[in-house]
């Protein structure tokens, strides 16, 4: 699912090195090399910075991943988290459409699109940086150059214009801070039991031994 993944290379084959290795039985031993790596210079096929590109697609995977770990890494405050990392997102993604439709701005290059004003990716990322930063202080600085290599990754990708990764890194952070201020949540509604017939449901992520489960059904 991680873009981040993508474009890694595994080559294994014989060594061709003279003399040949040699095992502990005398028979000829083979020489295997595994080797992963991800390129983040220069241009892909398309003429798109690499490093923005990996960024940009990778952004919403890495916000959805935080929101889990997040909620699920503290039974007793991990809930809460997951609730405003949700709250947020709900918030700036409302505003941020909204005045993309309001404001009607074509994106750089283009006519036909036009819902550049402002970027959803930016209002998106710092709507998540800006809750993590309030959870976790220490980690600040890397929560906010996460969210602005995104925004940055836009304007390299000639997605956005430099004041529309601004409108939507404001918003992202409005919408954040809005929700650290209320006690008000649509999550908390979405993350309750509910019951269908006799199984009842809960959306919340939870840690397990096996991993994390982020639907779980009782009956």
């Amino acid at each position: 699912m991680l873009t981040l993944i993508a474009c890694s290379l595994l080559a294994m084959g014989q060594a061709a090195a003279s003399p040949p290795l040699i095992g502990p039985s005398g028979a000829p031993a083979h020489r295997f090399v595994a080797s992963l790596s991800v390129d983040w210079g220069g241009r892909d096929e398309r003429g798109d910075l690499i490093w923005a590109r990996r960024v940009s697609d990778s952004y919403d995977d890495l916000t959805i991943a935080a929101a889990l770990i997040a909620g699920a890494a503290d039974d007793e405050d991990g809930p809460r988290l997951f609730n405003e990392l949700g709250d947020a997102a709900i918030l700036s993604g409302i505003v941020t459409t909204s005045l993309k439709r309001i404001t009607n701005v074509p994106r750089p290059g283009e006519s036909d699109n036009r819902d550049s004003f402002p970027s959803g990716h930016a209002s998106l990322a710092f709507a998540t940086a800006t809750i993590l930063a309030d959870e976790y202080p220490t980690a600040r600085p890397i929560w906010y150059l996460w969210a602005a290599s995104v925004a940055a990754s836009r304007v390299a990708l000639n997605r956005h214009r430099v004041i529309e990764i601004v409108a939507g890194a404001a918003v992202g952070t409005w919408a954040a801070l809005a929700v650290l201020d209320t006690d008000r949540s649509v999550m908390k509604h979405l993350t309750k039991e509910f019951q269908v017939g006799s199984v009842e449901f809960q959306f919340l992520p939870r840690v397990h031994p096996s991993g994390i489960t982020v639907l779980e059904a009782r009956w």
